[in-house]
This record gives structure tokens, C-alpha cells and sequence, in this order.
């Protein structure tokens, strides 16, 4: 194991997701910005109709990046829809997402206390497009969850291209 007490490596993070259920037809619009030149627009849509719901999302957001070499950019797009039965109700789901990431490296302690926004090793770039499906069963009886993801990968400093499929199910009562 490695781990690193200063620069990028030392910083982690959650991405949790919430989904709802929407109501009548509408549009949703998100702006955001901040420091370090980040900046990004969402835009989505959701409804339902007749016991079923639906919505369709897409984001687009990136970073100039708080170190050398640390820049970013992610894409996401999505659509679900789902149905209220009567034992419960059912779920399905397809997601894209690309991210472009600039990886500028841990740095040594003394580095880090001299110019904590450089980076130590030579340009270091992660590319990745993951395709996620997804469909899930809420009944009186218990819960099924089942995923497929398809992910490619792409780092500059090996120019390994690498392709993975991994399927996870779960059930809950």
C-alpha cells in the first residue's frame, strides 16, 4: 500500500448520489463556479405519467486545477425510468461518464512546504468512459440490484488501454 501525507494523493472524497422519484413534467438547470477556474452547466428533464416516472440528465463541469498540472474535466448523461407496481415498484438506468484528469503526483514533504502547488513528476494523464446499466426490483418480499459497468481507461504514462466489465447483484429483505 502507499499513501501520501502531502499534495494530490493525500486528498480524498465521496460522490454520493441521491435519485428521486419526479412529479409533473419539468426542467431542471444548474450553473456552478469557483475558484481555481472551475465551472460547469447541467441540464435535465423529468416527469411521469400513468404510474411510471422518468428523467434524463447531463453535466458538464471542469477545473483549471489548484496545482500545477491538475486539471480536470468531467462529463455525465444519464436517463432512468421506473414504475410503481403493485407488490412495490422497479427501476432501470443507463449512465455515461468521461472524465480527463491532469495527475500531478504526490510531493515530498519539503516540496510541498517550499510551493504546494507544484508538481513533482513529469505530465501524468487519466482518461476514462464508463457505461453504466442498471436495474433494481423493490417488492414487498425484499429487494433485487443488479449493475453492469463497462469502463475503458486510458493513463498517458503507460499508454495501457485498459477494458473492464464488472457486474455486481445484490438482494436485500
Amino acid at each position: 500500500p502507499v499513501s501520501a501525507a502531502w499534495g494530490d494523493a493525500a486528498v480524498g472524497g465521496v460522490v454520493q448520489i441521491f435519485t428521486r422519484q419526479s412529479g409533473g413534467p419539468g426542467f431542471t438547470a444548474r450553473l456552478r463556479g469557483g475558484s481555481f477556474g472551475e465551472r460547469g452547466v447541467g441540464l435535465g428533464y423529468h416527469g411521469s405519467n400513468a404510474g411510471w416516472w422518468y428523467r434524463a440528465t447531463t453535466d458538464v463541469a471542469q477545473s483549471d486545477g489548484w496545482r500545477d498540472r491538475s486539471n480536470w474535466r468531467d462529463v455525465v448523461a444519464g436517463v432512468a425510468a421506473g414504475r410503481e407496481i403493485r407488490a412495490g415498484r422497479w427501476d432501470a438506468g443507463l449512465w455515461f461518464r468521461s472524465d480527463d484528469h491532469d495527475v500531478p503526483g504526490p510531493l515530498p514533504q519539503n516540496t510541498y512546504e517550499s510551493d504546494p502547488r507544484a508538481a513533482y513528476y513529469p505530465r501524468d494523464r487519466v482518461q476514462r468512459e464508463r457505461i453504466t446499466a442498471a436495474w433494481n426490483a423493490y417488492l414487498s418480499g425484499g429487494a433485487w440490484q443488479n449493475e453492469i459497468h463497462f469502463s475503458m481507461r486510458h493513463q498517458d504514462d503507460t499508454s495501457v488501454d485498459t477494458l473492464l466489465i464488472d457486474t455486481k447483484q445484490r438482494a436485500f429483505s
